[in-house]
């Protein structure tokens, strides 16, 4: 991908197995920013969620150890 790819403030492609067109807004990690798999399929164009749920599947983990450790040191204060 390149700058080409590139218009206002989305990348745009045509999904190489589906042939589905996407215009995906540019922004870092959309699983971090805690969209939902739903949402980001929407953006992504993927058919299905369990395609999807590779790519969240690791942000997701980190995601509830963060929250298990903030409980676990609310529970020692």
């Amino acid at each position: 991908m390149g700058p080409q790819r590139v218009r206002d403030g989305r990348i745009e492609l045509r999904q190489q197995k589906t042939g589905t067109p996407v215009a995906v807004p540019i922004h870092p990690l959309l699983a971090e920013a805690e969209c939902s798999a739903l949402l980001i399929q929407r953006i992504t164009g993927h058919r299905s969620l369990r395609e999807l749920e590779v790519y969240v599947r690791d942000v997701d983990q980190k995601r509830l150890a963060d929250a298990a450790f903030a409980a676990l040191r609310k529970s020692e204060r």
